[in-house]
Order: structure tokens, then C-alpha cells, then sequence
């Protein structure tokens, strides 16, 4: 089952999966920010997952060897519904596990050392993912507007109190040395009634960085896959190594050279490798 988005450009990623796998492909048609915002995509998300597990052979489909996958948003979402699953206890079969590419995970601190290498106009290469690009798509996701560019551009758009008490769940000290930074936490929020906004930016459905350890542990086996020119390549590694802390069954690959969205197009060198490695994980764990 793969959780995502732009469902017109993915019928060669689903079919090529399908294909590979021999495993039916199911993409769900969630609801779109910013006329729906947070939790809309999640809701309808949950909602199809659980069908499946609840009816799936109806529809031909074995619920009791579902696994959810997505890259980006659906990485984002995929990893949210599989928290809901996992901490919900539901009497329903467990997901085999969960496919991550490049997935959007949280919205605390926008300093990662990949938001600033890939937010300078200078820079020879492009990448699809920018730190101006994720704060967009964050407010439109969570709000369904832009007003609080500005404060997310200045690391101001939550507390110094809240960023201290939530390092440790976004810690760049989990990074490999060479893209460790020291953040600067004592930023304060020039947003008025800014809890309000922090209520949806710390929602583990919304932001899934922040959800604890505990939580972490609900999870199904994992596969992160990141590359090297993607503002979101430290999420990646940072969700890798907090999974690796607490002995979670998880498989983290990083993509050297490659951009955001690699999975999708054949012109990358990386293209069969990695589709390659995501249908192998598939067929291994399914």
C-alpha cells in the first residue's frame, strides 16, 4: 500500500512496484491543503489503511501482510498513520512495514545543516527541496496560508522554551560529523498566541519527529531512504539513528549525488538502484 501524493505522476512508480513485487499497489486520493488542511490528508490516510485491514479481502487484497510506504508528504503521512495503527493497539493484523524516501518529518527547526546548504542561490546544484520550499508547504499543510513565513524563516516561529524541551527529538547531534551544527535555541517566537500554532506544529500526526520513543517502538520495520541533495537528507538521518538508539528493526540507505525525487525519474543514476532496493525490501518483508 503506498501513502502519497500528485497521484498523476505516480502511476509508473505504482505500476513498476506492482510489477516488480508481484504485490497489488494502492494509492489513496487524501484531501489536499490549503483547502484541507491538517488532518484531512492523515484522516483520509487512516481511514483507508484501517479499511484494508479490516476488509482487505474483500477487495482480494491479504490484510494480514500490509505495509504502507511513501516518499516526501507520503513519507510523512506514512509514517503518521503507521503511529496511529501501532499506538492504537486496534485488533486488526500489524503493518509489515513502512517505506520511507526522503520523508518530511518535522517542523521544530528549520537550521538543519541540508535546510542551510540547499537554501543558498549561489549553489551549483539544484534540488527540489529548499528550505524556503519546505516552509511553504509546511504552513500550507498546517494552516492553509502564508503568514507565518517570515517567523519560520527566523527559527522564531515556536518558543526558546519549546525548542529546548524538544531538541533532543530533533538533535543534529545524531548526524553524521560532518553535517553536526550547534542551534541556536534561544531564538524567542514573534508570534502573537503562538501556542496556537504550536498545538499543530508538535502533533506527532502532523510532525512525526515529534513523537516519543515510546511511540517510536510501535512502528513496523523500517526503511529511511535519503540522498545527499535534499533539504530533508537530515531528517532522514537523524529518524535513522533515533530508531537505531532504541534497537528498532530499521535500514537506513543514502543516496550519494542524487536529488530529491531520484525514485521517480530514469535519468538519474540512482534510479534502478534504488527502485531496485525498494522492491527487494518489499518482497523481503511483506
Amino acid at each position: 500500500m503506498r501513502l502519497t501524493s500528485f497521484s498523476d505522476k505516480y502511476d509508473n512508480v505504482m505500476k513498476r512496484l506492482s510489477f516488480s513485487t508481484g504485490f497489488i499497489t494502492i494509492f489513496v486520493e487524501y484531501r489536499k491543503a490549503p483547502e484541507h488542511i491538517f488532518p484531512a490528508a492523515f484522516d483520509d490516510c487512516v481511514k483507508a489503511t484501517l479499511y484494508l485491514l479490516q476488509k482487505g479481502e474483500n477487495h482480494g487484497v491479504d490484510s494480514k501482510r500490509i505495509g504502507l510506504a511513501g516518499d516526501s508528504a507520503g513519507g510523512n503521512l506514512a509514517i503518521a498513520v503507521s503511529l496511529k495503527i501501532g499506538e492504537q493497539q486496534f485488533k486488526l493484523p500489524p503493518l509489515r512495514f513502512q517505506v520511507l524516501i526522503y520523508p518530511t518529518l518535522q517542523a521544530l527547526d528549520l537550521t538543519l545543516s541540508s535546510f542551510k546548504e540547499f537554501d543558498i542561490p549561489s549553489r551549483q546544484e539544484c534540488t527540489l527541496v529548499t528550505k524556503g520550499l519546505m516552509i511553504f508547504w509546511l504552513n500550507m499543510y498546517a494552516f492553509g496560508h502564508l503568514n507565518y513565513t517570515a517567523s519560520f524563516v527566523n527559527n522564531s516561529h515556536v518558543t526558546s522554551a519549546t525548542k529546548k524541551r524538544y531538541r533532543k527529538l530533533v538533535d543534529p547531534k545524531l548526524l553524521p560529523e560532518k553535517y553536526q551544527t550547534v542551534p541556536n535555541d534561544d531564538v524567542e517566537s514573534s508570534i502573537p498566541n503562538v501556542q496556537n500554532i504550536e498545538k499543530v506544529l508538535l502533533n506527532p500526526y502532523y510532525a512525526p519527529f515529534m513523537m516519543t520513543d515510546k511511540q517510536l517502538k510501535t512502528l513496523p520495520k523500517t526503511l529511511i531512504m535519503t540522498c545527499d541533495i535534499d533539504g530533508l537528507r537530515d531528517e532522514g538521518y537523524i529518524l535513522a539513528a533515533r530508531m537505531r538508539n532504541i534497537g528498532h528493526d530499521v535500514k537506513h540507505e543514502n543516496y550519494k549525488g542524487m536529488d530529491h525525487g531520484f525514485i521517480w525519474f530514469s535519468y538519474y543514476n540512482a534510479f534502478k538502484e534504488g527502485n531496485t532496493n525498494f522492491s527487494s525490501y518489499v518482497k523481503t518483508n511483506m
